[in-house]
């Protein structure tokens, strides 16, 4: 721009061009000069951020129209001044958050060593930081517990700002991959591996909020570039691997000089001969020794040494068990952040098959599940509940082998209720678990000749899944009657009661109607509740409409009804192929 004063013709000061990015210690506190309204302008972290009468460039580009009606004699060069190079960017957002992503990028090295050191500054002398952190207020703790001194909070803002840079660019691309581009990908990983190791052994809070914020980053990173999922289910193959990627090879001054006589109009004299001839043998000694700058490079060519995280670490391993617990003091922070965790892993795993068999046969995806849907710490709704939920049905639809597992972890005897229960058989009123088992069935449709499929496992003699179901049955059926509606004696909405006790019903008439006449025969032996299940289901059928209006109550009437309707014809359905079954006699 040119140097000329810009405040000449116009009517006020003008206002100087942002910086791009301002030195740390003035970020938070630099302003630029007032108009004559009083407004006033902030730069945060290098980027101008807008007043609340309007964005900076919309009153650059008003003074330059002043300067234009002023001066109309003025040059061309002091007309453009405000298309300055500089001022580009604040008109594009996109523009801006690429700018700002680097620069975060650039000082990443300095944050990462900055996280790593925290827990060891807090420890001082070898002492526990829950020990330290007693007379500082809030520190490092979601909830507001004096339980750290480690300030979790210190670098979210950066994974944050990070976060909203993204925009799904080549570049961005190129910024972060660590393999052909050498970004900041494994780094970035191997801190989140540092943070949750940490959290693991109390060193840091388990409500880590640096920890969540990264691992939102993280999540919209892959969301925007498959190939950084790509990078990470290949376990950063190209640290062990070299030959597989593209090797940056840079030539000297020196090196570069043997193709100058390319352009310099040379080739017509009568010592072309012998100038091709030096060429030729330069250009040989060149390609010589980049053949051997290679070789160097791959001998050399190791990942960067990390004191914390060995390489030949397994980083698949390493996210399928970061730590999450299922605290009741960590409730906010699971549903804030680590609902985004298991997204992730639901992302990669619809991208990348061997993750996902990792994923769904790893014990931590049924320990999630037990501890946030089923078991008795589950809230029963809520956005992580909703996330692992959700993405068992997908998975129990598509993968046959994970039906297989999830169905005997629903039959497993010693899960619930003091180690005497199954999670279709505890005390807890709760659906997951028959949506689970209906979704299992439902899905093995066409597979009832097969002797390994859901439904022979179900009621075989080691599992014996119809009592499970029978109990489910019983109980829901239990708190159908409370005084005020369905289960409000135990304080469970009715609409859980009601879809409870049809689920139950439904997936008895799934397996009944699926046997044949000599199962049936064999199964009434082996099922104890058979006739207390026929008892009951007749009660259903024959239960007064002035019965089924004081279990109901008079809100969401409608849905109500709808699901009251749906038990009687579940009921019905039973007591017809009992009915068949003892006339088969």
């Amino acid at each position: 721009p040119s140097k000329r004063k810009l405040s000449e013709g116009a009517n006020g000061p003008a206002l100087p061009p942002p910086s791009p990015l301002l030195p740390t210690s003035q970020l938070q506190h630099t302003r630029f000069p007032q108009e004559e309204s009083g407004q006033e302008d902030v730069v945060v972290l290098g980027v101008m951020k807008k007043s609340q009468y309007g964005p900076i460039v919309g009153r650059s580009e008003e003074k330059s129209n002043e300067i234009k009606t002023t001066d109309p004699n003025r040059s061309d060069r002091d007309r453009s001044i405000f298309r300055s190079p500089s001022l580009v960017p604040y008109h594009d957002s996109c523009l801006v958050k690429e700018r700002v992503l680097k620069y975060l990028i650039d000082i990443f090295p300095e944050v990462s060593d900055a996280l790593r050191s925290q827990a060891a500054q807090a420890s001082g002398k070898g002492l526990r930081s829950t020990q330290l952190g007693s007379n500082i207020p809030g520190h490092g703790s979601y909830d507001g517990s004096n339980s750290h001194i480690v300030d979790s909070n210190a670098f979210a803002e950066y994974f944050t700002i990070l976060q909203q840079c993204l925009n799904g660019s080549e570049n961005e691309k190129h910024l972060i991959l660590s393999g052909r581009h050498h970004g900041i990908h494994k780094d970035l990983i191997c801190l989140l591996w540092k943070i949750d190791e940490e959290g693991r052994h109390n060193d840091r809070p388990s409500a880590d909020v640096a920890k969540g914020t990264l691992i939102l980053f993280y999540e919209r990173l892959v969301g925007l570039h498959p190939e950084v999922g790509d990078e990470f289910t290949k376990n950063f193959a190209y640290a062990a691997n070299p030959n597989g990627t593209e090797q940056h090879v840079e030539i000297n001054d020196d090196d570069k000089s043997s193709d100058c006589g390319k352009e310099s109009g040379y080739g017509d004299s009568n010592d072309d001969i012998n100038l091709d001839k030096e060429r030729r043998q330069q250009n040989g000694r060149v390609r010589n020794a980049i053949k051997r700058r290679r070789v160097d490079k791959k001998k050399e060519h190791k990942p960067k040494d990390n004191d914390d995280v060995p390489n030949e670490l397994d980083h698949i391993t390493k996210l399928l068990e970061v730590y999450v617990t299922s605290a009741r003091g960590n409730e906010a922070y699971n549903n804030k952040y680590m609902s985004h965790y298991y997204k992730l892993l639901l992302l990669l795993a619809s991208r990348h098959q061997s993750f996902r068999r990792r994923m769904l046969s790893h014990d931590n995806w049924r320990w999630s599940l037990r501890a946030f849907v089923l078991g008795p710490t589950s809230r029963g709704s809520g956005p992580l509940y909703d996330v692992i939920f959700n993405g068992t049905i997908t998975y129990l639809v598509k993968d046959a082998e994970f039906r297989r597992v999830m169905l005997l972890h629903l039959l497993a005897p010693q899960t619930c209720d003091g180690g005497k229960r199954s999670f279709l058989s505890q005390s807890r009123l709760e659906t997951a678990s028959l949506s689970l088992l209906h979704t299992i069935f439902n899905s093995e449709r066409g597979s009832t000749g097969e002797e390994d499929n859901a439904i022979s496992i179900f009621i075989d003699d080691e599992h014996r899944g119809m009592s499970h179901v029978s109990a489910s049955v019983i109980k829901f059926h239990n708190r159908l009657d409370d005084e005020g509606g369905a289960g409000t004696k135990v304080g469970a909405p009715i609409m859980v009661v009601l879809k409870g006790l049809s689920l139950a019903l439904e997936c008895l008439c799934m397996v009944l109607s699926s046997l044949g006449l000599n199962q049936m025969r064999s199964l009434m032996t082996e099922w104890p509740e058979v006739d207390d299940i026929v008892s009951l289901c007749t009660q259903i059928v024959t239960r007064t409409e002035a019965e089924w209006s004081k279990s109901l109550a008079d809100e969401g009437a409608e849905e109500r009804n709808l699901e009251a309707m749906r038990i009687v014809s579940h009921a019905t359905e039973v007591c017809n192929i009992m009915a068949s079954e003892e006339e088969s006699r």
